[in-house]
């Protein structure tokens, strides 16, 4: 295992377009490998409901998930980790330029 050091400028490439999680795991690592949820489920201990959910955008990959996601397919726990946190972030700052854009009421 090779340790990393993170860079405090740290980013991602903003041309890079942003992906749900949850739709990284389906497209590009279980369609892939004709895996049901149920399959992976079995093989991460993850249940089938919990897992569908990912892909459709109803749960967040949490450290628990990403670790046994990492067991089961080749990405690291990082990986899953990064591709969560740059989501969230992205879609926070979305939410935030989008309330500072829109005009204030009257009774604000």
């Amino acid at each position: 295992m090779c340790l990393t050091q993170l860079d405090p400028r740290l980013d991602v490439d903003p041309d890079t377009p942003l992906r749900r999680p949850g739709d990284v795991l389906l497209h590009d690592y279980m369609l892939p490998r004709d895996l049901s949820a149920a399959q992976l489920g079995r093989r991460t201990g993850v249940r089938a409901s919990h897992l569908k959910g990912i892909t459709l955008g109803t749960r967040r990959i949490t450290p628990e998930i990403a670790l046994r996601l990492a067991c089961a397919l080749e990405p690291t726990a990082f990986y899953w980790m990064a591709l969560q946190w740059r989501f969230d972030l992205e879609k926070t700052q979305q939410q935030l330029t989008s309330r500072r854009a829109s005009p204030k009421r009257a009774s604000e």
